[in-house]
């Protein structure tokens, strides 16, 4: 009898212990600043400790952001100096950047996160595509979009149509850490006229972007313009048939330098026709 009453205190004490370890199948998981939510529409998408959406700012794919003032009425920041994640969230994802107006906010994959205003219930996305320049924060964007002034490597400044001049809302694809993608314009359909199998320095200047052969894209954008080519055995995303690269001599996020190489127009951006984008969200 005392055998058997001890028996079920450990296994109470072991039980106990283990019902706060999340790791234990079936435990109530702990609240965490920042977690994953599935939305039936959108996919993954992350969200905060009450399930509340957060939200990338494509102009932010150029520090610092622009959001302040109105802008930031309508989309108060996010900031976790140390975020708590919940499963199939990595913390060297996430850092902290210091705004213009001395403020502190999380990002993501570089991008800064936001909320909306108007999502007032957990699982709320009303901010998804607004003006087109907002878009739910993802783990698994394939692509992303960001709109800033093309500067070429040349540091000369340029329009959407390759000219010198300002034009600060050219609006082109990313991955999903903001590193400019782009299309080159001797490339026909679905055939990749640069890349060679055996000039590594070629390949090395102009890497294939492979992407995903399930495309995630903003949702103003269709998955199925998105297709794999196969290149030297090597998969390269292509967009509405038009292969997709990077510029191996990028900087880092936002930057657009291979806009001039080797001239002006070679290379531009890879971009869809006709993305309408209203101004950047006033100071």
């Amino acid at each position: 009898m005392i055998k058997a009453l001890l028996s079920l205190i450990v296994c109470t004490i072991i039980f106990s212990s283990c019902s706060d370890d999340d790791n234990t199948p079936g435990a109530p998981e702990t609240k965490k600043d920042i977690k994953l939510a599935n939305d039936a529409r959108l996919g993954s998408i992350l969200t905060d400790s009450a399930g509340r959406t957060l939200y990338f700012l494509t102009a932010d794919v150029t520090m610092p952001t622009i959001c302040e003032g109105p802008c930031e009425v309508a989309w108060p920041v996010f900031y976790k100096e140390k975020p708590s994640l919940g499963s199939g969230l990595e913390a060297k994802d996430f850092g902290v950047v210091t705004r213009p107006d001395g403020k502190k906010q999380t990002t993501y994959k570089g991008w800064t996160l936001y909320y909306f205003f108007e999502d007032k219930a957990a699982g709320d996305t009303k901010g998804e595509a607004l003006e087109n320049i907002w878009f739910v924060a993802k783990p698994d964007y394939t692509i992303m979009l960001g709109h800033a002034q093309l500067v070429g490597e040349d540091g000369i400044s340029y329009t959407a149509s390759y000219q010198p001049g300002t034009n600060r809302f050219t609006p082109f694809f990313t991955d999903d850490r903001g590193i400019a993608l782009y299309t080159f314009t001797k490339d026909t359909d679905k055939k990749n006229t640069y890349t060679s199998e055996t000039d590594q320095t070629k390949n090395a200047v102009w890497p294939i972007f492979a992407g995903s052969t399930k495309p995630v894209v903003p949702s103003i954008l269709k998955a199925s313009d998105f297709e794999t080519i196969t290149v030297f055995n090597k998969p390269q995303l292509s967009y509405k048939g038009k292969p997709i690269y990077k510029f191996g001599r990028e900087t880092g996020m936002g930057t657009t330098k291979g806009v001039n190489v080797p001239s002006p127009g070679v290379w531009p951006v890879a971009t869809a026709p006709n993305i309408e984008l209203l101004p950047p969200p006033e100071h």
